[in-house]
């Protein structure tokens, strides 16, 4: 059996999960699917701590 989605999201990056927690938060109930090829979301380093930015737009 296929499951169908309203939204998928390609690649889980800053842009992509930002994407996703907009979406779920302006269309409650919206079925989403995220993929990413990258590593699990426990496994991933934040970008400041890495040095790769100085901060973060919340």
């Amino acid at each position: 059996m296929r499951e169908s989605f309203d939204v998928v999201i390609l690649g889980c990056g800053e842009a992509g999960i930002f994407a996703a927690y907009e979406l779920e938060k302006l269309t409650p109930g919206v079925k989403l699917l995220a993929i990413d090829q990258g590593p699990d979301i426990y496994h991933r380093s934040c970008p400041i701590v890495s040095g790769k930015v100085r901060e973060c737009i919340h």
